[in-house]
């Protein structure tokens, strides 16, 4: 399929991150991309860090996603893989 080693991971966290941002009062009702995510988690999954890459055009909004991204656990992440990990993330409004 051409994929990496980690690509799997990737989409987990894809989707905790959507599923985490898609829940939050602060951003649900927005839709935006994160087109240059960098994570920098721990060896259990813990964030330490969040570079969102670029703005999604409101300050305020960055801002949450940072810190709804620091306090998400996420799925512990397999040995060896590089780190920060970039993803690209597009949240959408949930239906209904």
């Amino acid at each position: 399929r051409g994929e990496g080693p980690y690509a799997s991971y990737g989409r987990k966290l894809q989707r905790s991150i959507v599923e985490a941002l898609q829940k939050d009062p602060r951003t649900r009702s927005s839709n935006f991309n994160l087109t240059n995510l960098r994570l920098f988690p721990d060896d259990f999954g813990r964030i330490s860090k969040v570079n969102l890459g670029s703005s999604t055009g409101d300050p305020a909004r960055d801002e949450a996603i940072r810190e709804i991204l620091r306090t998400l656990q996420l799925p512990e992440p397999p040995a060896g893989i590089p780190k920060p990990i970039h993803l690209r993330v597009i949240v959408r409004r949930p239906n209904g």
